[in-house]
């Protein structure tokens, strides 16, 4: 990121910042993930968690994500 001039004022500063991290953010794509989520209580009993992640990326309305929970089916 560019260093700020003096002659920028606190909240252009803060609008360049946001701008910049807004275009990075985008172009992303699509994604797919799984995971495995263990829980443990206080006397170290486990118990699991499958999931699936799906991040659609949509153009002019943002991200849309789906958590899918494969285990265990309820």
């Amino acid at each position: 990121m560019p260093a700020s001039t003096s002659a920028e004022s606190a909240e252009e500063v803060g609008l360049r910042i946001a701008t910049e991290a807004r275009e990075q953010d985008s172009g992303f794509g699509n994604f797919t993930a799984r995971q495995t989520v263990v829980l443990r209580n206080k006397q170290g009993q486990e118990s699991r968690r499958q999931l699936r992640i799906k991040v659609l990326e949509v153009a002019d309305d943002g991200n849309k994500s789906l958590f899918v929970f494969d285990e265990p089916r309820g």
